[in-house]
């Protein structure tokens, strides 16, 4: 573990805060402070008790997914993944993780199938549910094998307002962390959801690219397609 000199320092302006794992791990971890007296306010990914700043660091680069901002003061820790607002906060520093890590950085996924990441709508009507949500699926599906044997990359993209007519599966009442895992374990390469102002969802699977889409508006629903783009 390493402290930059600007930390030690105390130096207003801006500081580092960079971990580097031992015993084989070569993962490095660095974040950028702008000052204290202040904390990121948002949904927490987790809030614990560690021995130090360089431990907050450790916990959100190396264990909690998606981790990009963090507070602490004197043991305190709140790891997040998107925040709201800065706010006046006695003996709090803020920090965010520079750069941001990619969902599939960490070698998520068995060989025989792609980390795939995916977009998220953020003003969607959602509660993400028990599961957290990693921001990537691992598919098997041919197409992504096919796109990495072609030493492209691909992603899922959020579309509003769309569906898709051909479907290999679908399922009701999902909450949304569980569409994904489940999207992982059909090795599908597209999904479609509708969110119900009521707190229901029904999401349908594809399992290959040929799907016939169309714009789709319905009362009271928020329709969401998420759909490969591969470079």
């Amino acid at each position: 573990m390493t402290t930059h000199p600007l930390l030690l320092a105390g130096l207003s302006f801006a500081w580092y805060l960079t971990y580097v794992a031992g015993l084989g791990n070569t993962a490095t971890f660095t974040a950028k402070s702008s000052g204290n007296g202040q904390r990121f306010s948002g949904s927490l990914l987790l809030s614990t008790k560690v021995s130090g700043p360089l431990e907050c660091l450790r916990l959100c680069g190396d264990v909690t997914p998606l981790c990009f901002y963090f507070n602490y003061k004197g043991g305190a820790c709140e790891l997040m993944n998107n925040w709201t607002t800065r706010v006046a906060a006695p003996g709090w520093a803020y920090y965010t993780i520079t750069p941001p890590p990619g969902p599939c950085s960490r070698n998520s996924c068995p060989t025989t199938q792609v980390c795939v990441p995916y977009s998220l709508e953020t003003e969607l009507p959602y509660h993400p549910g028990v599961l957290p949500l990693p921001g990537y699926i691992c598919s098997g599906a041919q197409f992504y094998l096919d796109k990495r044997s072609q030493n492209k990359s691909c992603k899922l993209v959020a579309v509003k307002d769309v569906y898709f007519y051909e479907y290999d599966l679908w399922q009701w009442f999902l909450p949304l962390s569980e569409i994904f895992y489940r999207c992982s374990s059909y090795n599908c390469v597209m999904l479609f959801t509708s969110f119900s102002s009521d707190g229901r969802t029904w999401v349908s699977y594809k399992n290959a690219t040929q799907a016939t889409t169309s714009s789709f508006l319905r009362s009271g629903e928020v329709m969401i397609g998420w759909f490969p783009e591969c470079t």
